[in-house]
């Protein structure tokens, strides 16, 4: 597994400062804008994503872009309902040379053909708009395939195995790696990241999936012994992992993965439970490489379900 899970965008060229006036907005002449795709495609349960607007032309002050997005064809996507904007107002400051309009697909669990929107360039300030001035977004489905259907917001019932523990539920958010993401599209459609354990958003439960098309079998499982954070994170010394184990009845098997009860509802998997019920989830965040336990903390769960 990798210790990297999450993208996260660098928003560098996305600087929110005002403008006082027009004095402070480019003059030069044949400065244009435009949207640098044409089209692009993310699927409904993808990570935020940035469409690129290209200056063209030697700029002497910043340029202001302001977008306007506009439901598209038959199965139109729909502005807060199947996609958020972060601003509709880009600053793109002298000398750089792209802005990005930010972009959130919205999940549900709706079985339907992509959906669509156009994200246009409606007016600039500093810059002229140039011919290519919209991006054609395809929203794909993801509830037709039923890897991308465990995908979306769970709660994680169980109770601690210490005193001081935190118990559930917790609220916990099933992603997939990013199958364009060179270093990532490996794991796709074999692992499930659940991200939230005590309420920490780098802390993921990695979870093995197996998809039986014959039989229509869903078969999930714990993957235990593995790191479970997204990135390394400062929790007062350099560098840290969570590692997971199970104490099967009486002792513990570290490295042993706890198979998952799968219940449906038609084509939506609405529950999953071990099928030990008495099987326990060690959690043990150690300092790393060096993986010294006595750096770290621990939790540990009993009476496990994932539920909808």
């Amino acid at each position: 597994m990798k210790l990297n899970r999450i993208s996260f965008i660098a928003l560098g060229a996305l600087l929110f400062t005002a403008c006082s006036s027009d004095d402070d907005f480019n003059t030069a002449a044949d400065v244009t804008v435009d949207m640098k795709l044409a089209d692009y495609s993310i699927r409904e349960s993808g990570n935020i994503f940035q469409l690129p607007i290209e200056v063209k032309g030697t700029a002497n002050g910043p340029i202001v872009v302001y977008v306007e997005t506009t439901p598209y064809s038959s199965n139109p996507a729909e502005a807060d309902v199947n996609y958020s904007v972060t601003s509709n107002r880009i600053i793109i400051p002298e000398g750089v040379t792209t802005g990005y309009v930010e972009i959130q697909p919205i999940d549900n669990v709706d079985e339907n053909d992509s959906r669509y929107f156009d994200v246009t360039i409606a007016r600039a300030e500093g810059a002229q708009i140039g011919a290519k001035k919209t991006t054609l977004v395809e929203i794909k489905d993801n509830d037709q395939d039923p890897y991308e259907k465990m995908t979306g917001k769970w709660i994680f019932n169980c109770s601690s195995i210490f005193n001081n523990g935190d118990s559930g539920p917790m609220e916990l958010i099933i992603s997939t790696p990013d199958p364009d993401n060179d270093s990532e599209a490996e794991y796709y459609g074999h692992e499930l990241y659940a991200y939230g354990l005590k309420g920490y958003s780098f802390l993921y439960v990695p979870l093995n999936f197996e998809y039986d098309e014959a039989t229509d079998e869903i078969k999930i499982s714990i993957q235990v012994g593995s790191l479970c954070t997204s990135s390394i994170i400062n929790f007062g010394f350099n560098g840290v992992v969570a590692g997971a184990s199970v104490y099967a009845p009486g002792q513990m098997e570290f490295g042993q993965d706890i198979p998952l009860v799968v219940t449906r509802n038609g084509a939506t998997v609405t529950n999953l439970a071990p099928v030990d019920p008495e099987a326990w989830f060690l959690l043990m965040v150690m300092e790393y490489p060096s993986m010294n336990a006595s750096m770290g903390y621990f939790d540990g769960w009993t009476d496990m379900s994932f539920s909808r």
